[in-house]
């Protein structure tokens, strides 16, 4: 099923005032850390790149997430109240160093 059939049917089986609640995790990793986040051969980057390579292959896409495709998405279905929220998730445990 495509993520705009999925949204379709989602859409198709509310009654009026219905909400349907969705979530994207957005493998793209980031960091508060210069000299990661601009380092495109970091291994954090290129886990990055590899895993949406592998979903592209597979039929399985990891760029859903991205941008205001999720938004796009569900309008096309018929949702017209639709809200994003982006939350930062720690990949680690954090600093080595207590502050």
């Amino acid at each position: 099923m495509t993520v705009n059939a999925l949204y379709s049917q989602a859409f198709a089986q509310l009654k009026t005032g219905g909400w349907f609640e969705n979530m994207e995790f957005d493998i793209q990793t980031r960091s508060e850390n210069p000299a990661i986040e601009n380092d495109p051969t970091h291994i954090y980057k290129r886990l990055s790149t590899l895993l949406w390579e592998a979903g592209d292959i597979t039929g399985r896409s990891f760029h859903i997430a991205q941008g205001d495709r999720i938004e796009r998405y569900m309008r096309q279905a018929g949702f017209v109240d639709t809200q994003r929220r982006i939350y930062k998730v720690p990949s680690e445990a954090g600093p080595r160093t207590p502050n």
